[in-house]
């Protein structure tokens, strides 16, 4: 007894066998030693004679312990139970000789006497079954001797330490540790293995074999050690024993195996490097690297990378582009040198050159000399070469003296663009070369006048903010001064109010600040984040609420500052409506898209030419093509006569106070447990399913052996449920849509999100609504949200609901905005279904035809409501209990910020709700327009936040068979009903791992039939992918800052008028280009096209030209993609100039490109300059990807790209 309660003692305070104090143990607390205090009286108590010891309290780093023998009563595929109470995880056990009713002996710990027993491991299986007629013989195998019931409570305790070990062995999520300890009695290490299942631990990392862990986990207490510690009862915890952040320089790279390393010393892989980019030699990356003890490829490691992106830009990599000419062409000085009496012309650039004619370049070779020379080759060092040599023919030539060569080439290709190529002659042991550069241009579409002389320097944009900020600031602290509107007609008052949140002064302060009147946004972004530093660091449960009250602080102000650059001085107002009670206001920019008003946004208008006249505040009632109508004072607009006004425009503060009181409500409703989990704790299924012919299950799903089958019956008898059968109701899902739709209605991990991980074209839409309806049918009790980022998304789930004919009115309803009731942009379909919130109507009053008021009361009785995450926010005000509803499901998360999909997932009971998230984290995220909040982590969605922390990242050896993805957690969709299997394999392989199936044939598809139809129309080599290098002129026009290339809209409107000639519908023909003007030139061209070959104007309309953002989610037959970034015929001197993000502008986005490249089904045809892509990290595997299926055609590729 002294010896157990010795032992306790000495370990409960953390002390060691030589009386002197660990660093990483407790050194003891007043609980402690409250609870040996309690523990010493009880033990000497007299209730010891009778067997009985009063409960004892255990501190909460301490577990209680003990060994036992017991009968296996049940016995499963994963699990089994001892004396039909003591679950045991099968993983823990012998892996031989275990079956019902054999004697084990185990290994149980629990925190305190009031909580159960839980078994850690069994540490023996008898050899002979006991019955209790039987007693021990000594045949059997000894055991650890059973406790006695009196000292239950003292057999041994656990204490909570810090072990640091080397990970030995990763099978699946098993993870095997060894470290060392000291014997007491021998002092000779010895080695101590742990093994824990990552689906039971904490942890923000997969740890890989050879990495140093430090694991916080309990520890049984042992005399046997130098420390004190015996073997490791359970694992709480991991983390990386030392990790820092790093940058370095790929030093080598093996691309077939995935992986390689940095400055020769740190390992990385392919999975952990950032979507889409594919590491090469020489590559500038910044990495977050942990500790480790690796051989691999016979070199030994001591860090590994868990994250790699690349640098994109940086003081070296400018300078290494900023070398002179040779870097692209590799021309040396001395190749231009003439040598040997041969003399090459200079002079070889030869201008502009028709498309239309069969012009010759010509190269003269003289030899001033006085002896015959001998041209023994001659050749373009260029790939691909765009030339013919016409003359002289192959093969050796003479030159007399004082005579000369003429070598003629002609150009092969007649699109528009600047070409440079190498021509080079051998003579003897000398090379001469020369770089040869001429343009190819085209007049018969677009006039020489739209050319470069319309270009400006980029500079000419960058306008005062800091003289806009002041406008802004100005606006909001003479609010008082300015007249209001009326104000809107309420039907009654609100529950609940939502605060204001107003933006705090010191914000306009300080983004308002500027050098020299000009806004330097390095400058205020130091500023922020001196004054707010949560915005530098990363985002937390510490931090969160701070940093998304300040993003949207940002966010809001920089949009006033964008609204108020269309401000206008001396405008006058027309008349609008029945009675003339709206002054409209004509607003070019809304017609280029560059502005964009909603109803209730706000317009300030101050009298031009008399300061001392009233101001007065306008609303935003509708917004047309190119005018809005704005709601004034009454007394304004009835004494108003064409006076000249200055306006100002702010937009609405709803959305933002929304956004605010989601994040301030997170707090309240613990929903931090799920913002930022880091682990899994399993729960009971919420349903489950008899067998169906298509059921597949995976070990941590369900499992369909009879075993498991009894174990799914005694659960559902103990819980109430019984087992259900699933009907589809779309029978054309496809395992993994089944799959996904499955483990959402089990619900094993909530409360924690379930993601539905929705590649391009793999059928995200139909997955979420067949989840939808099978809540719907299955779960009597369920009340479903639906919310979107767009109305168009939410339209589109509404009525693929519709189309099940599930639903009724009753039970489904589509909130609305005011707005959108009042412009009419609700479906026709949908209006039987719409509503809009209303706080204290008497019932559903009609507003318009079709269109419902719902109240408080009624929203509480439809259990399927769909609306945007913003609209959503109009139920805030009403007096919803929490967890009104069980289920939020929540369409293209990827698309919303993280405080705008809080706005519907604050409606979920954090305990009992579940939540879906389906949408794609590698295509575009949120859009938002304040690059400061963007750059800040506003940018980032809450879906693309969990997908790339632990326990949702993706482990490929743990979940081989779910593609890489815990099945409790996130369902990655793989087959792809889109595109061909040749376009299909370059956003794969760059974004998904190569996990996606192609569903369409690429030889007898209808699909097929159109490539090669379309290919051989334009005369392109026979591939689904094309790249045509073409470098042109960028340029902006005085009263547009959006770029546009005249070239590439040159080739795209020619490209469209072959395929138009091919049959071709126009509706199967999309163009993207990420600039606005781009879009509008070639869409200006292709309708002047057609209005002379006098096309119906409705027919132009069905072609599609439009930016990355407007095809997310579409699909068409053919895809041709402007990047329009080029530097035309001075790259070098361009490059050297301009940094990398300048350069590329919108095209530096690996998100765009995946969208972009993953639209077509047929064909896909990119336009671009390769000199500037390639400098991107991920548009440079694309042309790589292009150059190794031989279909890149066009001007000459670095050489340095081939090699």
């Amino acid at each position: 007894m002294w010896g157990i309660l010795s032992s306790i003692i000495s370990n409960v305070v953390g002390r060691k066998a030589s009386d002197e104090f660990s660093d990483e143990e407790d050194l003891g607390t007043t609980e402690t030693d409250a609870s040996l205090d309690l523990l010493i009286n009880n033990v000497y108590s007299e209730d010891e004679k009778k067997a009985k010891v009063a409960p004892i309290p255990v501190p909460s780093n301490v577990l209680l312990t003990r060994t036992c023998c017991g009968k296996v009563t049940s016995l499963f595929h994963s699990d089994g139970v001892i004396d039909g109470q003591y679950f045991f995880d099968r993983k823990n056990a012998p892996g031989e000789g275990l079956d019902v009713g054999r004697t084990v002996t185990y290994h149980a710990v629990r925190s305190s006497e009031d909580n159960a027993w839980k078994v850690t491991r069994i540490l023996h299986v008898h050899e002979e079954q006991w019955t209790e007629e039987e007693e021990v013989t000594e045949s059997i195998d000894p055991v650890i001797e059973e406790p006695k019931q009196s000292e239950m409570g003292l057999m041994g305790m656990a204490n909570k330490r810090t072990i640091v070990g080397k990970v030995v062995n990763v099978a699946n999520r098993d993870v095997i540790v060894r470290d060392t300890l000291q014997r007491t009695d021998t002092h000779t290490p010895q080695c101590r293995e742990t093994i824990f299942s990552l689906n039971k631990i904490s942890s923000e990392f997969v740890p890989l074999r050879g990495d140093i862990l430090s694991m916080d986990c309990f520890v049984e207490v042992s005399d046997e050690t130098v420390d004190g510690s015996g073997q490791v009862v359970e694992v709480l915890s991991i983390k990386p024993a030392r990790a820092r952040m790093a940058e370095g320089v790929v030093t080598y790279w093996h691309r077939k195996n995935g992986r390689g390393n940095v400055n020769n010393e740190i390992f990385i892989k392919r999975e952990v490097c950032e979507p889409g980019y594919i590491p090469k030699e020489k590559d500038e990356v910044k990495m977050e690297i942990i500790e480790c003890d690796m051989d691999i490829d016979d070199m030994r490691f001591s860090w590994r990378a868990i994250s790699v992106s690349p640098v994109h830009l940086n003081e070296q990599y400018e300078e290494k582009i900023r070398e002179p000419q040779r870097v692209f062409h590799r021309i040396d000085p001395e190749l231009l040198k003439n040598k040997g009496s041969l003399v090459v012309m200079e002079n070889t650039n030869f201008g502009a050159l028709p498309s239309d004619g069969n012009f010759k370049i010509e190269i003269v070779v003289t030899n001033a000399g006085e002896s015959r020379k001998y041209i023994s080759k001659y050749y373009i060092d260029t790939e691909p070469s765009n030339l013919n040599l016409v003359s002289p023919k192959k093969g050796g030539i003479f030159i007399e003296p004082k005579e000369s060569v003429i070598f003629s080439f002609i150009y092969n290709h007649k699109f528009c663009s600047y070409f440079n190529e190498v021509f080079v002659i051998e003579s003897g042991d000398f090379l001469i070369g020369r770089l040869i550069q001429w343009e190819v241009v085209n007049r018969t579409i677009l006039s020489s006048s739209e050319t470069a002389s319309n270009a400006v320097d980029e500079n000419c944009y960058k306008r005062s903010r800091h003289e806009m900020a002041l406008n802004v600031l100005h606006l909001q602290e003479n609010l008082s001064k300015f007249v209001p509107p009326p104000k809107p007609r309420r039907t009654g008052f609100q529950k609940k109010n939502i605060p204001k949140y107003h933006l705090p002064e010191s914000f306009g302060k300080i983004m308002a600040a500027g050098c020299d009147g000009m806004f330097v946004k390095r400058d205020v972004s130091k500023a922020l984040k001196e004054n707010y530093p949560e915005l530098g660091q990363n985002l937390s449960p510490a931090n969160h609420k701070k940093k998304f009250h300040n993003l949207l602080y940002i966010a809001e102000m920089d949009a006033n500052f964008d609204m108020d650059r269309y401000s206008k001085n001396r405008v006058s107002f027309m008349r609008r409506g029945a009675a003339g009670e709206y002054l409209a206001l004509e607003v070019a920019a809304l017609s280029e898209g560059r502005l964009s008003l909603l109803p209730g946004d706000t317009v300030f208008a101050t009298n031009s030419y008399s300061s001392a006249g009233a101001s007065f505040k306008g609303r935003i009632t509708k917004v047309l093509a190119k005018e809005v109508w704005i709601l004034f004072n009454r007394d304004f607009v009835s004494l108003y006569n064409s006076e000249d006004y200055d306006v100002a425009f702010c937009p609405s503060r709803g959305s933002f106070a929304k956004c605010h009181h989601a994040v301030e409500i997170c707090e309240i409703n613990q929903a931090y447990m799920w913002l930022f989990p880091k682990s899994v704790s399993s729960k009971p299924p919420q349903i489950v399913f008899e067998e169906d012919d298509d059921l597949f299950l995976t070990g941590i799903t369900l499992d369909l052996s009879n075993n498991n089958e009894e174990s799914a019956k005694e659960k559902n008898s103990k819980s109430g449920m019984c087992n259900k059968k699933l009907n589809w109701f779309n029978k054309r899902l496809n395992h993994r849509q089944k799959e996904a739709v499955r483990n959402i209605l089990q619900g094993e991990a909530r409360p924690l999100p379930y993601i539905i991980f929705g590649p391009p074209g793999t059928g995200k839409t139909m997955t979420l609504v067949e989840t939808i309806l099978q809540i719907y049918s299955l779960m009597a009790d369920s009340r479903i949200l639906i919310a979107t980022p767009s109305n168009s998304a939410a339209n589109l789930i509404a009525e693929r609901l519709l189309d099940s004919k599930l639903l009724q009115p009753g039970d489904l309803t589509r909130l609305v905005a005011h707005h959108l009731v009042l412009e009419g942009k609700i479906p026709p379909r949908l209006l039987p279904y719409s509503a809009t919130v209303e706080l204290d109507s008497s019932d559903d009053e009609p507003i318009l035809t079709g269109t419902k008021r719902l109240n408080n009361d009624l929203i509480m009785r439809h259990r399927v409501i769909i609306g945007t995450c913003v609209a959503l926010g109009q139920m805030m005000s009403l007096s919803l209990s929490r967890g009104h509803f069980t289920h939020i499901v929540v369409d293209e998360a990827g698309q919303a910020s993280e405080p705008e999909i809080l706005i519907p997932l604050g409606f979920l009971a954090h305990e009992t709700g579940q939540i879906v998230l389906a949408g794609d984290p590698l295509q575009l995220g949120p859009v938002v327009p304040s690059s400061l909040a963007a750059d800040f982590g506003l940018s980032k969605s809450l879906l693309a936040r969990l997908i790339s922390r632990f326990p949702y990242v993706r482990d490929s050896s743990g979940f081989p068979d779910t593609g890489g993805y815990d099945p409790r957690l996130v369902t990655r969709l793989s087959v792809n009903y889109r595109s061909l299997p040749d376009i299909l394999e370059l956003p794969s392989s760059l974004f998904y791992d190569s996990d996606l199936e192609p569903w369409v044939q690429e030889d007898d598809s209808y699909e097929a039939k159109v490539m090669v139809r379309a290919t051989t129309a334009l005369n392109f080599p026979n591939s689904a992918v094309v790249f045509q290098g073409i470098k042109g002129d960028t340029v902006r026009e005085p009263d547009n800052p959006s770029f546009w290339n005249f070239q590439e809209c040159f080739q795209v409107v020619m490209l469209v008028q072959e395929l138009l000639a091919a049959d071709i519908k126009r509706e199967d023909i999309g163009v993207i280009t990420p600039y606005q003007k781009q879009a509008m030139k070639i869409r200006f061209h292709l309708e002047k096209l057609d209005s002379s070959k006098s096309v119906d104007p409705s027919e132009t309309l069905k072609l599609k030209v439009g930016s990355v953002e407007e095809f997310q989610g579409q699909e068409k037959m053919v895809v041709i993609i402007s990047t329009v970034r080029s530097v035309g015929s001075d790259h070098i001197d361009r490059i050297g100039r301009n940094s990398v993000r300048q350069l590329l502008g919108f095209v530096n986005s690996p998100e765009r490109l995946n969208v972009a490249i993953s639209r077509a089904r047929a064909l896909l045809v990119i336009c671009g300059d390769p000199e500037v892509l390639c400098i991107d990290h991920y548009w440079r595997s694309v042309v790589k990807y292009c150059v190794e299926k031989k279909s890149y055609l066009g001007v000459a590729l670095p050489k340095h790209f081939l090699e």
